[in-house]
C-alpha cells in the first residue's frame, strides 16, 4: 500500500531529474551497533524533500542543482532513536553522508501549568490536577469538553438535555459535587474558566476544544486563587496565545450521520510587538434520535463559531492579551426519549384521554363531582392497554414519539482582556476583565409521547461583567511566593418558562440579579530544603435577587398559540388548573423583588515535601462554599393557596459547604518514562443542594449532609519502541450521612441509603498507543477504554434513571508527514455499540408522571484531514 502511495512521488522526482541536473546525497543510517535502520526518514525540511532508507539502511536523495553552494540542514529520524542533523554544503554531483543514531527512550511530556497562577511543571504542583496539551487532546479525539470525563478519574461531564432541552447545557461533577440544573439562578458546583474568565452559566459550557494550549482540571474546592469560589473543583481552558510564528491551518472532518466539521485558524505577527490569531469553526451533523411524528432528527449539531485573540507587548514590562468569541447554535433539541409514563397519575390519565387510540380510559361525564376522569376504576391506569401510554411505553433508545415542537437556539458571546504589568523584578499586577452574554430559546416535549402530559418553552437571557485584580510576587529571599486579589462580578438575567399541562398553561417570568464580591490571598513558603507550606483564605459575599411575574393563562381547551399548545374541545370545561379556580392573568406570586445575601470565610492549608527531583508528597485541607438562592419556576401552591396573594413567597435554599482532606504522592522516574500519581481524599459535605420534585416542578433544596471519600491513581508509561500507556483509576464512595426534612417529606422523597446523583463508584480509563515512523510518515494507532460504574442520574434514585456499569471502546489511527504539515486521522467511537443512559430526569411520583431519557451516541466513525503551513 505504501509503495503505491509513493509511486507518484517517485515519478515526479524522476521527471524533474530529466529536466535539470541534480546533486545526489546518499549514505547509510545505522544504530550504535552498526545495524542497518530500515525505514528511517532523511529530510531537508527547508526544501520539503525527503526519502527513506531501504532494507540495508541505504538512502539516496536528489537536490536540484539550483541549490549548489548553499548550506542546508539534513535530518535523520527513526522511531526509538534521537534525531540527528548535519549541516552540509551542496557540492558537485554526489555526496556521501552517513548517520549513526543513538537510542532515545520516549519521554513523557511534563506540562507547564498555571494552576497556582504561576508557571510550574505539572509534577511539581502539590494538588490533584490533570492537565493536557491541546495537541494531546486532539490526538485522543477529545474534541469537546464533555469528553473529558472519559480520561479523567472522578469527573462526570455531560449535557443536561433531559432537563434543559438542549445538549449545550453542561452537567459537571467532580468527586460527587456538581449541579444538574441549567437555569441562570443556579450556580455550578464546578467552576469553568476560559482564559481566566469565569463562565457563569452551564448553558454554553459544552466547549469545542479548538486551537488550545492546554486544559487543566483541578479536583477539590478552589477559591483562594481564582475569581469565583468553587465547591467541587475547577476546569481551566487556555487558548493558544498568538506569537511571531506565522502559522495557518485548515481541518476538515467527515463521518456518519452526515458529519461535516470544518475548522480554520491563522496566527502570526501583525506588526512589531503585536500578534493576532483567529479560529473559525463550522459543525454540522444529523441527530441520532428520530421522531416518529415528523421525522425530525434530535441531538444534531448545527454550530457556527469564531474566536479571535490579540497579544500585545507595548514594553518589556507590559503585556496585554485580549480575546473575543461568538457561537451560534440552531439545533433540533436534545436527543430525549420517553422512559415510561406513570399512567396512574393525573396528567398521564388526562393525556391518554385525548388519544383516539386509547380506549382503556374514558371521561367520566359527571366529573368532577363523582371523581377523576378515569375508568375503570379511578387511579387504576391504562394497565398496558394498546394505544395508551404507561410504564412500559418505551419505543427504543433512539426513537422519540413526541409531537410538541422541539428546538434549541442559542447565541453566546464574550470578550476578555488580561493586562499584566511587572512592577520591578519581584511584583506583578494582573487585571482580568471579562464579559459574557447569552441568549437561549428552547422548546421541549418532556414526556416524548403524543399525549399532552408536559411541554415547555424556555427563554433565558444573561449578561455578566467581571473584574479581577491580582497582585503577586516573591519575598523572603525568593523563599516565598504570594498572591492577593479582589474579584467583582455583576450579572443580570431573565428567565421565562412557558408551561403547557393538560390542566392549563402558565407563564413563569423572572428578572434575575446577581452580584459577587470577594477578596482572597495565598502564600507558599519554603520552610527548609524540600518542605513548603501553603496557606490561603477567601472572603465571599453574594447578593441575589428575583422579580417574579408568574400567572395562569387558562385551561388547555383554549390552547396557546405562542407556545404551540394543542386545542382540545373535547376537554372544554372538564379540566381545571392545578392551582384550582384560577382565571387567566391570576398571579401565583406577587410581582415584586425578593433578595437574599450570603457570605462565607473559607481557608486552605497545604504541606508538601519533595524527597527528590522525582518524588513529592503532600497533605492538604480545603474549605469550599457555594451560596444559596431562589428557584425560578412555576411554584407549587401550598395548602390554602389564594391567587394574587401579596404574602406568597418563592422557594429558596441555603448555601452548601464542603471540607476536603487530601493526601497525595507524585512521582516519576529520572528518565521521564514513567509517571505515577496517587491521591486519597475525604470530604464532609454539608447542606447538600439537590433537585427534587415539589408536585410537578423540580426545585433545589438542602438535602442534608454526606460523606465523600475515594482514591485517584494516574499513571503514564513510555517503554521502548514508541509505545505509550496511560491509565487512570478513580474510586468514589458517596453516601448521605443525614437527610433533611425537605427531602424526606417531599412528594418524591430521598430515602435513607440513597446514593448521591452522578457518583459512580469507579471511573477508569486506559489508552495504549504507538508511534511508528514508516518511510516519510509518522503513524500513530491508539485504542482507548473507559469504564463507568453504575450510577443514578437523580437524587431520588429513581429506578428508571439507574444505569448499570458500562464500557466504552474507542480507537484511532493517524498518519502525519514527517514535516508535520499534513495529517489524516481515522477515528472510531463506541466500537461495541454500547447502549448507555447518559442522563435523565423523572417526574414519576408526581402528577406530571413522565420519565425522560438521553442515551449516548451509538457506534460512530469519522475521518479528518489537516493541513498546516
Amino acid at each position: 500500500m505504501m509503495n503505491k502511495l509513493y509511486t507518484p512521488v517517485l515519478i515526479l522526482l524522476l521527471s524533474t531529474s530529466l529536466a535539470s541536473a541534480q546533486s545526489v546525497i546518499s549514505g547509510r543510517v545505522s544504530n550504535e551497533d552498526g545495524e542497518a535502520l530500515s525505514g528511517a526518514n532523511i529530510l531537508i525540511e527547508s526544501l520539503e524533500i525527503g526519502t527513506s532508507t531501504d532494507f540495508e539502511g541505504n538512502y539516496s536523495l536528489q537536490v536540484p542543482s539550483t541549490h549548489l553552494g548553499q548550506i542546508l540542514i539534513l535530518t535523520a529520524r527513526f522511531v526509538g532513536y534521537r534525531n540527528q542533523t548535519r549541516e552540509i554544503t551542496v557540492e558537485g554531483d554526489t555526496m556521501t553522508v552517513d548517520f549513526v543514531l543513538r537510542t532515545d527512550l520516549l519521554q513523557l511530556d511534563d506540562l507547564v501549568v498555571m494552576s497556582r497562577n504561576r508557571e510550574e511543571l505539572l509534577q511539581d504542583v502539590p494538588l490533584a490536577i490533570s492537565a493536557f496539551s491541546g495537541r494531546d487532546l486532539e490526538s485522543r479525539q477529545i474534541e469537546t469538553t464533555d469528553r473529558l470525563g472519559q480520561i479523567i478519574p472522578n469527573l462526570i461531564y455531560n449535557h443536561s438535555g433531559a432537563l434543559a432541552g438542549t445538549k449545550s447545557a453542561a452537567q459537571i461533577y467532580i468527586r460527587g459535587v456538581g449541579q444538574r440544573d441549567y437555569l441562570p439562578v443556579t450556580d455550578p458546583g464546578v467552576a469553568l474558566y476560559v482564559d481566566g474568565i469565569y463562565m457563569p452559566r452551564t448553558v454554553g459550557a459544552i466547549l469545542d476544544l479548538v486551537d488550545l494550549e492546554r486544559v487543566e482540571v483541578l479536583r477539590g474546592p478552589q477559591g483562594t486563587l481564582f475569581g469565583r469560589n468553587a465547591v467541587g473543583g475547577a476546569i481551566s481552558v487556555h487558548s493558544r496565545r498568538p506569537d511571531a510564528e506565522a502559522q495557518k491551518s485548515i481541518r476538515a472532518q467527515f463521518g456518519d450521520d452526515r458529519m461535516i466539521n470544518l475548522t480554520a485558524s491563522a496566527n502570526g505577527a501583525l506588526k512589531d510587538g503585536l500578534f493576532g490569531g483567529i479560529v473559525l469553526a463550522l459543525r454540522n451533523r444529523e441527530g441520532y434520535v428520530k421522531r416518529v411524528h415528523d421525522g425530525l432528527d434530535m441531538g444534531n449539531d448545527n454550530l457556527l463559531a469564531a474566536r479571535s485573540t490579540i497579544m500585545w507587548h507595548p514594553s518589556e514590562t507590559l503585556e496585554i492579551f485580549a480575546t473575543g468569541d461568538y457561537s451560534r447554535r440552531r439545533e433540533n433539541g436534545a436527543p430525549t426519549v420517553n422512559g415510561g409514563v406513570n399512567d396512574k397519575q393525573a396528567f398521564a390519565t388526562m393525556g391518554n384521554v385525548a388519544l383516539p387510540g386509547c380506549t382503556a380510559i374514558r371521561i367520566n361525564p359527571n366529573f368532577p363531582e363523582s371523581g377523576p376522569p378515569t375508568f375503570p376504576p379511578p387511579g387504576n391506569g391504562a394497565n398496558g392497554a394498546e394505544g395508551c401510554y404507561g410504564p412500559d411505553s418505551f419505543a427504543g433508545e433512539y426513537v422519540s414519539e413526541g409531537t410538541f415542537p422541539v428546538f434549541s437556539d442559542i447565541d453566546a458571546w464574550g470578550a476578555s482582556a488580561q493586562i499584566s504589568w511587572s512592577i520591578g523584578k519581584q511584583i506583578t499586577l494582573l487585571s482580568l476583565t471579562g464579559y459574557r452574554g447569552l441568549d437561549m430559546v428552547i422548546s421541549r416535549d418532556a414526556d416524548n409521547t403524543p399525549a399532552n402530559i408536559l411541554q415547555n418553552e424556555n427563554v433565558v437571557k444573561s449578561s455578566q461583567l467581571s473584574q479581577e485584580i491580582r497582585l503577586s510576587g516573591v519575598g523572603l529571599n525568593n523563599r516565598m511566593h504570594w498572591q492577593t486579589g479582589l474579584y467583582l462580578a455583576d450579572e443580570v438575567g431573565f428567565s421565562r418558562t412557558s408551561l403547557v399541562l393538560p390542566t392549563g398553561s402558565f407563564d413563569s417570568n423572572w428578572d434575575l440579579g446577581y452580584t459577587s464580591i470577594a477578596g482572597f490571598a495565598q502564600a507558599t513558603t519554603n520552610l527548609i530544603a524540600g518542605l513548603s507550606l501553603t496557606a490561603g483564605a477567601r472572603y465571599t459575599r453574594d447578593y441575589k435577587s428575583v422579580l417574579p411575574d408568574v400567572f395562569a393563562l387558562g385551561d388547555a381547551s383554549q390552547g396557546r398559540r405562542s407556545i404551540h399548545a394543542p386545542t382540545w374541545p373535547l376537554l372544554k370545561g372538564i379540566y381545571r388548573p392545578i392551582t384550582g379556580a384560577m382565571n387567566p392573568g391570576d398571579r401565583m406570586l406577587p410581582n415584586r423583588k425578593f433578595t437574599r445575601d450570603f457570605d462565607a470565610l473559607t481557608a486552605m492549608a497545604n504541606l508538601a515535601y519533595k524527597f527528590s527531583d522525582n518524588m513529592m508528597a503532600y497533605v492538604s485541607f480545603t474549605e469550599g462554599f457555594k451560596s444559596g438562592g431562589f428557584d425560578a419556576r412555576v411554584p407549587t401552591p401550598p395548602p390554602g393557596f389564594e391567587a394574587n396573594s401579596p404574602d406568597a413567597m418563592p422557594t429558596d435554599y441555603e448555601p452548601e459547604t464542603l471540607d476536603s482532606y487530601e493526601v497525595g504522592i507524585k512521582s516519576n522516574t529520572s528518565d521521564g518514562r514513567l509517571k505515577l500519581n496517587l491521591t486519597l481524599f475525604r470530604a464532609e459535605y454539608e447542606d447538600v443542594q439537590v433537585i427534587i420534585r415539589q408536585s410537578i416542578n423540580p426545585i433545589t433544596v438542602n438535602g442534608g449532609s454526606a460523606d465523600l471519600q475515594g482514591i485517584e491513581l494516574e499513571g503514564a508509561w513510555a517503554p521502548v519502541g514508541g509505545w505509550t500507556l496511560v491509565a487512570n483509576l478513580g474510586f468514589l464512595d458517596a453516601e448521605y450521612d443525614e437527610l433533611s426534612t425537605d427531602v424526606l417529606e417531599s412528594n418524591t422523597p430521598v430515602l435513607p441509603g440513597s446514593r448521591l446523583p452522578k457518583t459512580p463508584r469507579a471511573t477508569h480509563s486506559l489508552e495504549i498507543g504507538r508511534t511508528l515512523d514508516i518511510r516519510n510518515l509518522t503513524v500513530v494507532p491508539k485504542i482507548n477504554w473507559t469504564y463507568m460504574a453504575s450510577q443514578y442520574h437523580d437524587a431520588v434514585n429513581t429506578p428508571q434513571l439507574f444505569q448499570e456499569g458500562y464500557h466504552l471502546l474507542n480507537a484511532s489511527i493517524s498518519f502525519a508527514t514527517a514535516d508535520g504539515k499534513w495529517e489524516v486521522v481515522s477515528a472510531f467511537r463506541n466500537l461495541t455499540d454500547e447502549r448507555y443512559l447518559l442522563t435523565g430526569t423523572s417526574a414519576w411520583g408526581t402528577a406530571a408522571a413522565y420519565i425522560e431519557h438521553v442515551y449516548g451516541r451509538p457506534f460512530e466513525w469519522s475521518i479528518s484531514a489537516k493541513r498546516l503551513w
